[in-house]
């Protein structure tokens, strides 16, 4: 048993923790408290003496009472400076020793050296000799040996393969083709003085002063909300001005996020984007929109040393950071690319920066084009380049011809490879032509004395094989019409086409989870995002939200294959008078030369029942086997069970209707079957 003074003791100690669960009761405070009560009654007992006592005694009093004081005071002092000795002699933070702030600005020279964060992807930065804009000459088969031309083509031999439609205009009438293939020895590459230079002496004007106003502005604001800065660097880009901050120790970056909003207010502009940290810093970035803007030119670019000295297989200039670093990457690294961006946002810019930087450094010898252009305006420009293995592709229709043809030069690429034992497009290139005599086993069963069968004729390989870049610029038009068909081939060479040397470019200004599906996004992993609407567009393509802060006019994030981070840049600007002038240049070399097998059936009027392509009538026969199956037809059962769009869904039922298959529509109800459709020959 406890007792009656363990008991009280355990019951006062349970009393105690109710009290500081419950009511938050804080014993040191409750010390404190009664500490600092005890010595005001002790000042109120020496004021009542000091009152009441005789004349005589009240200076002894005070004496005392002063005494008292005084000792109090010491302590107090001895106190506060031991304290201070201890914070003196501790070792100061590490985020203190930091650089003086400097301010940058990558207007003024057009190729800076790069800062920390700035290195353009698959570039090198040192300048070399500019390439001629004669035709290069046959790769050297030294792959490593840097000091000499190395063929784009063959510097791949490195790599291994990784595993209803609204009215349009009528496109302009493409070039007549050349009959036969011409030669393009002669070839020459078009001239940067093509290309608009940009004017110096046109840039905006600023002063340092002003820059450091701003930023003092950005550190007062977030002072009011208790969140200790002090000033980094200042970067002025053609677009934004990042300012950048080291936030106090002790301080989270996500309260800093969470004021864009006030920040934005404090620096009067319409938006503004916080990167918290900084990839590789310890800072945290707010960027500002600058008032007055400048055009990053292609010709800029092409004029850099980046681009010079870029040993990248299929190089693609895209634009500059804001750190001024010209970005150049490889179109066979990534390998394929996904852009999107509403109206007005670039994304139409940067497709013709896109073409013009493949057109700056091969020739149709090492380059096929094949453009989809669904809104029949926007690449019928390109219709006359000699590159092209089909005319631009306006007609949706038409498009899954064009996807078809890809696949099967895919596969036949495939083969070529494995008859020359290599795995990828540049050892193929850069093979040795003498042939290998392999002696093949004759395993076929035959009877005794019979002779065997002819030797089949062999396909010969080629010498060399072009890349091929397949550029989509609507994707919501095709999805409209026949999204399964149109996913699944764009998966299949998304997937394989790589080692074969062939590249996708989709773009769409309709960034929708139905758009951009998870198997497109899977197989597509490098993504350009220009403005969208929302932060769920943004997720969409970038799997995390910024682009709905961004500015338009070619403002962009860029998301490279196994980076961390995004990379904001300018996209480069090239008008539509100087894609003619290119193209002009181009198109007076040699006539365009269609691949005849592709460029029949393209060419074949898409009406009438005796002139459906093979693709359509693979549809009408699965769509018949639906309808026989169900013992019914209309256009939302061939929806749900064949994954059509409505279009190409009402397609089929018309087609139907037109051959007498299937009776009229009547309100809601399905379709009256007419015939036995098991006697249906179509």
């Amino acid at each position: 048993m406890l007792g009656t003074v363990g008991a009280v003791l355990v019951f006062g100690l349970s009393y105690l923790v109710v009290l500081v669960l419950l009511f938050e009761f804080r014993p040191a405070e409750l010390a404190r408290a009664f500490g600092e009560a005890g010595r005001a009654i002790v000042d109120q007992y020496w004021d009542y003496r000091i009152r009441k006592a005789a004349p005589d005694q009240r200076i002894e009093l005070e004496q005392k009472k002063l005494e008292i004081e005084q000792k109090r005071l010491h302590r107090r002092l001895a106190k506060e400076k031991a304290e201070a000795a201890k914070k003196s002699s501790e070792p100061a933070p590490a985020s203190t020793h930091r650089p003086s702030p400097k301010i940058v600005d990558t207007t003024i020279n057009p190729f800076p050296s790069a800062l920390p964060g700035a290195t353009s992807p698959k570039a090198k930065t040192a300048p070399t000799k500019p390439e001629s804009q004669e035709k290069p000459e046959k790769p050297a088969t030294k792959i490593k040996d840097l000091g000499k031309p190395v063929s784009p083509l063959a510097s791949l031999a490195t790599e291994t393969p990784a595993s209803a439609t609204p009215s349009k205009p009528n496109p302009p009438k493409p070039p007549t083709p050349a009959a036969v293939r011409p030669s393009y020895n002669a070839y020459k590459l078009p001239s940067v003085d093509l290309l608009q230079k940009s004017e110096k002496e046109a840039r905006p004007t600023y002063t340092e002063d002003e820059l450091k106003t701003n930023q003092q502005r950005i550190v007062e604001a977030l002072a009011h909300f208790d969140i200790e800065v002090s000033p980094g660097d200042i970067t002025r880009g053609s677009t934004i001005t990042r300012y950048e901050l080291y936030p106090a120790p002790g301080v989270r970056v996500e309260r800093i996020v969470n004021l864009e909003r006030d920040l934005a207010r404090t620096m009067k502009a319409e938006r503004i984007n916080i990167l918290a940290p900084v990839p590789g810093r310890d800072t945290v970035a707010i960027e500002v929109a600058n008032s007055a803007k400048i055009k990053v030119l292609l010709r800029d670019l092409l004029d850099s040393g980046e681009w010079a000295g870029s040993r990248a297989h299929l190089p693609v200039s895209l634009g500059k950071d804001v750190y001024g670093a010209t970005l150049v990457d490889d179109l066979a690294d990534l390998p394929h690319l996904l852009i999107a961006g509403t109206t007005g946002s670039g994304k139409s810019v940067c497709i013709n920066t896109l073409l013009l930087s493949l057109l700056y450094r091969f020739g149709p010898d090492d380059l096929r084009l094949i453009l989809i252009d669904p809104k029949v305006v926007e690449l019928q420009v390109y219709n006359r380049l000699p590159h092209l293995v089909v005319p631009v592709v306006t007609e949706p229709k038409k498009v899954l011809l064009a996807l078809k043809w890809v696949i099967n030069e895919m596969e036949k690429r495939y083969r070529y490879m494995a008859k020359a034992g290599v795995r990828n497009i540049g050892t193929f290139n850069s093979r040795s032509r003498v042939p290998k005599n392999i002696e093949e086993l004759d395993l076929a069963p035959r009877l005794e004395g019979e002779e065997p069968p002819p030797p089949a004729a062999e396909e010969p390989l080629p010498d060399r094989l072009p890349f091929i870049v397949v550029i989509i610029d609507e994707l919501a038009n095709l999805m409209q019409v026949a999204p399964a068909e149109v996913e699944n081939a764009i998966a299949l060479l998304s997937a394989k086409a790589r080692a074969a040397g062939i590249h996708l470019v989709i773009a769409t200004q309709t960034p929708r989870a139905a758009v951009i599906t998870g198997v497109i996004k899977t197989n597509v992993p490098a993504r350009i995002a220009f403005q969208v609407p929302s932060g769920v567009d943004s997720r969409v393509i970038l799997d995390e939200s910024g682009a709905e802060n961004l500015l338009g006019k070619g403002d962009l994030l860029y998301l490279r294959p196994g980076a961390s981070k995004l990379i904001r840049a300018q996209g480069a600007f090239v008008s539509e008078e100087e894609v003619s002038r290119v193209i002009d240049f181009i198109a007076a070399q040699a006539k365009p030369y269609y691949e005849q097998e592709i460029h029949a059936k393209m060419t074949k009027p898409s009406s009438g029942d005796s002139e459906l392509s093979e693709k359509d009538e693979e549809l009408m026969a699965r769509s018949l086997e639906v309808i026989k199956t169900e013992k019914r037809a209309s256009t939302s059962l061939l929806q749900r069970r064949l994954g059509l769009g409505y279009g190409r869904a009402a397609w089929v039922i018309d087609q139907f209707e037109s051959r007498g298959i299937i009776g009229p529509k009547d309100g809601a109800k399905d379709r009256e079957i007419l015939v036995d459709l098991d006697a249906v020959q179509l």
